[in-house]
């Protein structure tokens, strides 16, 4: 008879703080904004033939601050798992997500491309550390042990940011973009740049929905994770009240889907 280990690593009881980098990325992370000048080589990309300097707004300091959430996690991961690593270990779900890991790192290895294998590419910086990170995020979440208290603070965070990307997109549908505006330009750009006029039109590429996400695809992605859980609340929620917030919360997610 096969052996069912049961994770015991998700039954240690945490202090609220331990799922704060988990906040931070689902909450957070989506609406961090800022423009930065970039300089990316571009010798072994045949498509471009003029120009090293770019202007990032959407896609670097959220990779950065991704990183970093990593590194927090993986330490507080450690500091679970240093007790009883063997449970860690016995779990199919925790193997699975080390081998793509693993995957990951070897296919960094062997790109022909390695430079951007490591620092990601224009406007999408995403690149093999982030993709790690990922996991990383996966694992910690997976391992500890969500109370309730942690589940209603985290999903607070979660809602409270999806009701702002979504009246950013609202607002952007009919007209109005908070990220052309030039006073918010000029909060979000980086210290290096301040004296220099900044054309946040030639930036800013998409005209439809993009919230502070960068691309319509990535709207669409977000808001098919966030639109089932606003929906299961609306339903399901006791106090009338609730109801509606959440009801109302549940069709501007749905407005911004297919907007």
């Amino acid at each position: 008879m096969s052996k069912h280990y049961k994770n015991t690593l998700a039954h240690q009881k945490i202090p609220l703080y331990y799922i704060i980098p988990l906040i931070i990325a689902a909450s957070f992370v989506p609406l961090i904004l800022r423009i930065y000048k970039v300089d990316y080589p571009l010798e072994n990309i045949s498509w471009y033939t003029e120009g090293t300097i770019f202007f990032d707004i959407y896609s670097l300091a959220k990779s950065n601050i991704i990183k970093i959430l990593g590194v927090l996690s993986l330490a507080s991961l450690i500091n679970l798992c240093y007790k009883d690593p063997k449970t860690f270990i016995r779990d199919k779900i925790n193997v699975l997500a080390l081998i793509s890991i693993f995957i990951i790192f070897i296919s960094t290895l062997l790109s022909p491309f390695p430079y951007q294998a490591t620092h990601g590419y224009i406007e999408r910086f995403e690149d093999a550390y982030v993709n790690i990170t990922y996991f990383i995020l996966f694992l910690y979440a997976y391992n500890i042990k969500w109370s309730e208290s942690h589940l209603k603070i985290f999903f607070k965070w979660f809602t409270a940011s999806n009701i702002i990307l979504g009246i950013i997109g609202l607002g952007q549908y009919f007209g109005f973009d908070i990220l052309l505006n030039d006073f918010f330009i000029s909060l979000i750009t980086s210290s290096s740049l301040t004296g220099i006029k900044l054309d946040s039109s030639s930036m800013i590429t998409y005209k439809v929905i993009s919230q502070t996400l960068y691309h319509y695809n990535y709207v669409s992605f977000f808001t098919t994770l966030s639109l089932p859980f606003f929906l299961n609340k609306t339903i399901y929620e006791d106090k009338l009240k609730w109801r509606l917030f959440y009801g109302f919360t549940a069709l501007l997610t749905l407005f911004n889907l297919f907007g």
